[in-house]
């Protein structure tokens, strides 16, 4: 197998695997603004509006900025979103409410993307990793470790096990995702 890493030097600001790394407002593709930037009191999900034609529905958790968010290609209702705290979240936009979260990670998360199966959940972090997580469980299955600083985006490629993920350094990566304990960075 080859074990190479593609490297392609680019000039980027930010790459996202479904959002646009703004923070607090975004809106989804059914076209709801979503507000994800304060922590959820009890309820707040149906009066803020989880019937068509209330108004948007706000969803609450997050103590700092959202930086990205993304649907599940397979479960169109489940949202994962990003966060400045050091934390991802996943949504129920059905209700509204918080399903899961990750324990705080060692630094920012930057963001987000669903596989293409739904199963597996990627995450970008600012501590220079990605890591790549079990959507039932919000267990770590693996973690990626190669872009010099943060790392700004990632995202699954649509028919492939492989990943793209870009860092401040100006590269991207793609990486092979395999069955081994650790997956290979290739080159095509």
């Amino acid at each position: 197998m080859n074990s190479r890493l593609l490297l392609l030097t680019v000039v980027l600001s930010a790459v996202s695997g479904c959002g646009s790394n703004s923070p607090t407002s975004q809106q989804n593709p059914a076209g709801v603004s979503t507000d994800i930037s304060q922590p959820s009191p009890p309820n707040e999900a149906q009066a803020a509006g989880a019937t068509q034609g209330s108004g948007p529905l706000i969803l609450r958790g997050h103590t700092d900025s959202a930086l990205d968010l993304c649907f599940n290609p397979q479960n169109p209702t489940q949202l994962a979103s990003a966060g400045y705290e050091g934390k991802f979240r996943l949504w129920d936009t059905t209700t509204g409410r918080e399903t899961r979260y990750s324990s705080p990670l060692d630094d920012i998360v930057s963001g987000v993307a669903f596989s293409l199966d739904g199963n597996r959940l990627a995450t970008s972090i600012y501590d220079g990793t990605v890591k790549i997580w079990n959507v039932s469980t919000v267990q770590e299955q693996t973690s990626l470790r190669g872009h010099d600083g943060k790392v700004t985006g990632c995202v699954f490629h649509p028919t492939e096990n492989r990943l793209a993920s870009s860092g401040e350094d100006g590269t991207i990566r793609i990486w092979r995702l395999t069955n081994e304990p650790t997956p290979s960075a290739i080159a095509p």
